[in-house]
């Protein structure tokens, strides 16, 4: 971890352990400073996974995975987050990050869901739909047939 002034949090982990032994964690919300990408999307927050920024998080675009992104990317600053102290009365809090990302991907699930339920539907009716217009074919063909005779 880096000093505080490179951004980090001073050698706190994300669990201490509070006054009298007592088990503790600490948590960090996000303060409301959502950024943009350059495309237009909310940015997502991501854990940095290599040996030197192990766990730090950063913005990147929601589209890096699918090649299609803007190359954004911005570390976050210990400052962007309130950290307090949560007593836990025996049972170990998780360490948590709120984050937009999360919540998108449950609305985007919904969305799908009710789109591929549309689609079901349109295809319901196109089939209805293209029956009915057999069926008048066919009862047509047997009119005119029978009249012929």
């Amino acid at each position: 971890m880096q000093s505080a002034g490179g951004g980090r949090s001073a050698g706190l982990s994300p669990r201490s352990v509070g006054s009298f032994g007592s088990s503790s964690s600490m948590r960090k919300r996000r303060m409301k400073m959502d950024r943009t990408c350059f495309c237009g999307l909310k940015t997502m927050i991501k854990k940095s996974g290599t040996p030197e920024n192990s766990g730090r998080l950063f913005h990147t675009c929601p589209r890096y995975r699918k090649g299609s992104h803007r190359n954004y990317f911005s570390w976050i600053d210990d400052n962007e987050y309130e950290v307090f102290e949560v007593a836990n009365g025996g049972a170990e809090a998780e360490f948590e990050v709120e984050s937009d990302y999360e919540d998108w991907k449950v609305k985007l699930g919904w969305r799908m869901g009710s789109l591929e339920a549309e689609v079901r539907v349109v295809k319901m009716f196109f089939f209805m739909f293209v029956l009915l217009i057999m069926l008048i074919l066919v009862v047509g063909a047997f009119c005119v047939k029978s009249m012929g005779k």
